[in-house]
């Protein structure tokens, strides 16, 4: 199938909103049996999702020269938008940490939280890490099709599809372990 410029595929736009409506119930589901049943069942597919549509219209750059124009593009379109909402974030966790305000366990509580950018709290091991919200998608979504478009760039195929089945065996043993990375990578 042959795509001309900016051409919308409407079955990937309405699997997109299908996809966010579900996020926003999934997000909205906590309490109760079924309400963290709901909860566990969209949460097991709506991310993959987003990253398998976003994969199927992503487009690979053909050189050096187009890399660096679509590292840009990706830039201004994925991080710039994050930025703005982190700095929200972070401004309306400084006015809610006002009352009680400890500099330094502020700075590296919402430092924790931006590295890691998990979308709530949890722990590796004894180290806590606060919630920062949902936009560490986007942050993880423009480092992986970087990563993914810079490889291919660089290895042959056969290379690139060996180096993608052993960072997917990676990332599967370390959710097992129960371990987390820095951005959600794994």
């Amino acid at each position: 199938m042959e795509l001309k410029a900016n051409k919308r595929i409407e079955w990937i736009d309405c699997a997109k909103g299908i996809g966010i409506l579900l996020m926003i119930i999934g997000h909205c589901f906590n309490t109760g049996p079924i309400q963290v049943f709901v909860r566990a069942v969209i949460f097991s597919f709506h991310m993959p999702l987003f990253f398998i549509l976003f994969g199927y219209t992503f487009k690979l750059s053909d050189n050096k020269d187009s890399f660096k124009a679509n590292l840009r593009k990706r830039f201004n379109h994925l991080i710039i938008p994050a930025i703005i909402c982190y700095g929200v974030r972070l401004i309306l966790n400084l006015l809610d940490a006002l009352n009680d305000f400890d500099v330094i366990f502020f700075i590296k509580q919402n430092l924790i939280a931006v590295i890691f950018c998990a979308g709530s709290d949890y722990d590796i091991g004894s180290f806590h890490v606060y919630g920062f919200g949902m936009i560490w998608f986007l942050v993880v979504l423009f480092i992986s099709s970087n990563i993914i478009d810079f490889l291919h760039l660089r290895l042959s195929y056969k290379q690139f599809i060996i180096i993608s089945l052993l960072l997917t065996i990676i990332g599967y043993l370390i959710i097992i372990t129960g371990l987390g990375l820095p951005l959600a990578m794994e």
